[in-house]
C-alpha cells in the first residue's frame, strides 16, 4: 500500500506538470530543449506559470524599479522570491513544502560571504547558506550586519535583500544538471510523502 501511494504521488505530480505552458515564452515547460530548462519558477505569492529561466530573466531586468521586477508579469502580485522546481506546484500546502525543500537545499551550499570563517556574512543567522569552518563545524548564528541608509539612519540587512542575493547567486551559477534537478525533486517529494519523483519526459 505504501509503494502504491508513492507511485500515485509521483503520477499526480507529473500529471499536474506535463502540459503547463510558460506565460512568457509560451512553450510547454517539459518540452523545452534541454533538461536544465525543464524547470518551473514557482512564485511564492501567486499561481501563474513560468519556466525558471524566463521568470529569472524578468526579475533581473534592471531597467525597472524593484517592485516591478518583483511582481508577477501577469497579476502584478509581488513575490519576494522564486523557487526552482522540477514540478508545477499550485496548492499552498505543497508550495510551503517546496519552500522548505528549497531552503534545505540552500543550506548545503557554502555561504560565499562567510567563506569558511574567513569572512563575515551581512545576513548573519538569517542566511540560508551554510556557515561552516573547513573542518565542517557549523558557526554560531551571527547578528545581521548593520548598514548606513541613504538618509543617514542605521538599518539591518533584511529578508528582502537576502532573497535578492539568493536569486542573483542562483541565477549566475552554472546551469543545473539532471542530478541537481532530481535532488531538489527528491527532497520535495520526500517532504510530500514520496521517495522519488517521476522524471520529466525527454524530447
Amino acid at each position: 500500500m505504501e509503494a502504491f501511494e508513492m507511485e500515485m504521488e509521483k503520477a499526480f505530480a507529473f500529471q499536474a506538470s506535463q502540459d503547463k505552458v510558460c506565460s512568457i515564452c509560451m512553450e510547454i515547460v517539459y518540452e523545452k530543449s534541454s533538461p536544465s530548462e525543464r524547470r518551473f519558477g514557482i512564485l511564492s505569492n501567486c499561481n501563474h506559470t513560468y519556466c525558471l529561466s524566463c521568470i529569472r530573466q524578468w526579475r533581473c531586468a534592471r531597467q525597472f524599479e524593484n517592485p516591478v521586477i518583483k511582481a508577477c508579469p501577469e497579476c502584478r502580485v509581488i513575490s519576494e522570491f522564486v523557487i526552482p522546481s522540477a514540478y508545477w506546484v499550485e496548492d499552498q500546502s505543497k508550495k510551503n513544502e517546496l519552500i522548505d525543500a528549497f531552503k534545505q537545499g540552500m543550506g548545503k551550499k557554502a555561504c560565499k560571504y562567510f567563506d569558511q570563517g574567513r569572512g563575515t556574512c551581512p545576513f548573519g543567522g538569517k542566511c540560508l547558506y551554510l556557515h561552516a569552518f573547513p573542518d565542517g563545524t557549523r558557526a554560531d548564528p551571527e547578528k545581521p550586519r548593520k548598514q548606513l541608509g541613504s538618509e543617514g539612519t542605521v538599518r539591518f540587512f533584511n529578508a528582502v535583500r537576502l532573497w535578492d542575493f539568493i536569486e542573483d547567486r542562483e541565477h549566475r551559477s552554472i546551469p543545473a544538471t539532471d542530478d541537481d534537478v532530481a535532488e531538489l525533486g527528491d527532497l520535495f517529494m520526500h517532504l510530500s510523502g514520496a521517495d522519488q519523483p517521476a522524471s520529466p519526459p525527454s524530447n
